[in-house]
């Protein structure tokens, strides 16, 4: 029984070790790139950086809009926070959007601005690899 006790216990730990590695992973950017080192850490929107976001969407658009589907990761590096989500005027379908927000309490928000008008392949795409870059799966 002191056996299957001892087996048991080592199972636990290193089931336990695995989790525990898992919990402590950020986003890594390859090896080639950084060596390995942290680059981005999940953040959470608080009310006055969504507000911001919401303020720069409107006035960009000319008008009121809806934001939702909203992702943010940390960039350890300088601060700045990289936004990802969908914004609508409530007449015409979601659409994606990225942008920054500024480093430190009250940063401005910053779109990720491309040439042309409305959501076509490539604007989407280059939105998309722009929350690709800064690991927000969208």
């Amino acid at each position: 029984m002191k056996i299957t006790s001892k087996v048991r216990k080592m199972k636990l730990q290193t089931v336990f070790a695995a989790f525990i590695l898992t919990a402590l992973a950020g986003c890594v950017d390859g090896f080639d790139d950084n060596g390995g080192y942290l680059t981005h850490s999940d953040h959470r929107l608080s009310r006055a950086e969504t507000a911001q976001v919401q303020s720069r969407m409107d006035n960009y658009l000319k008008q009121p809009t809806h934001l939702s589907g909203l992702r943010a990761t940390y960039r350890m590096s300088d601060g700045v926070v990289p936004v990802c989500g969908y914004v609508t005027d409530g007449r015409a379908p979601p659409a994606l959007f990225g942008g920054v927000l500024g480093a430190g309490t009250g940063g401005a928000f910053v779109l990720h601005n491309i040439p042309g008008k409305g959501q076509d392949p490539a604007r989407i795409a280059s939105v998309r690899a722009f929350c690709n870059a800064h690991h927000i799966a969208i």
